[in-house]
């Protein structure tokens, strides 16, 4: 086989696996509750408001979604439909000093926030509700 007849054969195979690739269904993110149900978490109840106090951290769920972690009780969060959470996301609760609520907004800088949809209290997959 000439060697041009062969450079255009492994271009076309090239070509070929790069369109069958572009052309594939793109790959689905998992659903908020099959995430939840991966770190053993379902919703418990929907708060309109949770105390700050014992609040100590937050784990990124999705652009919309993250787990306020509290000492006490893990809750989640979720964000209006305009915001877009990034797991490098410096955070900070609005709201009063002793609580935060549904409706409140979730800074992610000087100028950029997002307002709390739900507020729901989790517990662990396998525990009654």
């Amino acid at each position: 086989m000439p060697r041009t007849t062969t450079i255009k054969a492994a271009f076309g195979v090239a070509l070929l696996s790069a369109l069958a690739v572009a052309c594939a269904p793109p790959e689905r993110r998992p659903d908020l509750d099959s995430r939840l149900a991966d770190i053993g978490l379902r919703p418990a109840e929907d708060l309109e408001r949770l105390p700050r106090s014992g609040l100590e951290s937050w784990q990124y769920l999705g652009p919309r979604q993250l787990l306020l972690i509290a000492r006490e009780a893990t809750y989640l969060l979720q964000l209006n439909e305009r915001c877009q959470l990034h797991p490098e996301s410096r955070l900070r609760l609005g709201g009063d000093a002793d609580s935060f609520a549904a409706g409140d907004s979730l800074w992610m800088g000087p100028d950029r926030s997002c307002r709390a949809e739900q507020l729901s209290r989790m517990e662990k997959v396998g525990e009654a509700q």
